[in-house]
């Protein structure tokens, strides 16, 4: 009888679009698939840094052949890394880098209402953007203040 070790993260295989060299398009769902089939027996954890090392939301879900697909949205152009583990142990190629580029023309993109020189602090405001002639992607935004920096 052949007995299998309980877990060996060294098995685990991922694949997908998110991991080739060309990167993903940035504001697009993009995924990973991960197969622990010849891993044995362990518990998934996959976990996603944004460019500003702050975490992003992860949808991971099994699949009948017994892989997983992990989802995320890259946010913004940048390099993001996946973390996957199993057994809670990481796997060999992990942390994964991911590029994210832009996509689609930001030049496209008009503001059409909403445009102020001055807003009031705590106070809610509206701005109508035009990106019909843009392109693929999703409309993105930051608010800085007069010396540069994202509020």
């Amino acid at each position: 009888m052949k007995v299998k070790p309980r877990c060996e993260p060294k098995k685990v295989k991922v694949s997908g679009p998110a991991l080739l060299d060309k990167g993903v398009p940035a504001s697009m769902p993009t995924d990973i698939t991960i197969d622990p089939t010849q891993a044995g027996f362990g518990d998934l954890e996959v976990r996603v840094v944004g460019p500003d090392n702050h975490p992003r939301k992860v949808n991971v879900k099994t699949n009948d052949d017994g892989t997983y697909n992990a989802s995320f949205v890259p946010d913004d152009c940048g390099r993001y890394k996946v973390t996957v583990k199993y057994g809670g142990k990481e796997i060999p190629t992990s942390p994964i880098p991911i590029q994210a580029y832009a996509t689609g023309s930001a030049d496209e993109c008009k503001i059409t209402e909403g445009i102020n020189k001055t807003l009031l602090s705590g106070e809610e405001y509206c701005i109508t953007v035009n990106a019909k002639n843009a392109g693929r992607g999703a409309v993105t935004c930051r608010i800085r203040s007069t010396s540069g920096s994202d509020l």
